[in-house]
């Protein structure tokens, strides 16, 4: 975690791109296809939520954007969100299957949520500093389709896999508003 971050504590966690990334993520096919790019390419959902939340407000990053909103989670997000993924994944694996170990198990999957909740109040509180903004247009959603194809270009995503990812999720920010 950043200094700044640690110093002032001023995290939102009820924040407009929280709101927004889990209104785009309860949408039809969301979840299963952010999943399928985080196990299948390494895509942090936060910062493909976040791309398409910044470019639905009119904000088009670019790639040193994308990596500075990276390198401004990525110390949180290896220590904490992946190791807590890892640990739920375990248990639900190889836990035993008895009332307990259940309520234990959802019990670590509220704390994980926490700490993506709080990738994505570090992530609102750069935004101001990243991409160029310009008028919001979800309908003509170029900058939402531009900062999605930045982010699963990074991750090496194949073109075409890229494109149907994208429709998607465009469609959800759409719906989503």
């Amino acid at each position: 975690m950043t200094d700044d971050v640690e110093s002032n504590g001023a995290l939102d966690l009820d924040s407009p791109f929280w709101r927004f990334a889990l209104r785009v993520y309860a949408r039809a096919g969301v979840s299963p296809l952010c999943l399928l790019l985080q196990d299948e390419n390494g895509i942090d959902v936060n910062l493909l939520l976040f791309a398409c939340w910044c470019g639905s407000t009119g904000r088009r990053l670019t790639v040193d954007d994308i990596e500075a909103a990276v390198a401004h989670t990525a110390g949180w997000t290896e220590a904490v969100v992946k190791n807590l993924r890892q640990a739920r994944r375990a248990w639900k694996g190889i836990g035993p299957d008895e009332p307990r170990a259940r309520t234990g198990r959802e019990t670590l999957k509220s704390v994980e949520l926490l700490s993506e909740q709080i990738v994505c109040a570090m992530l609102f509180g750069i935004a101001e500093h990243l991409g160029t903004v310009q008028e919001p247009d979800i309908s003509a959603s170029d900058p939402v389709r531009a900062n999605l194809h930045l982010v699963l270009r990074r991750a090496g995503v194949a073109p075409d896999h890229a494109d149907a990812a994208s429709r998607l999720l465009v469609e959800a920010c759409r719906a989503a508003g």
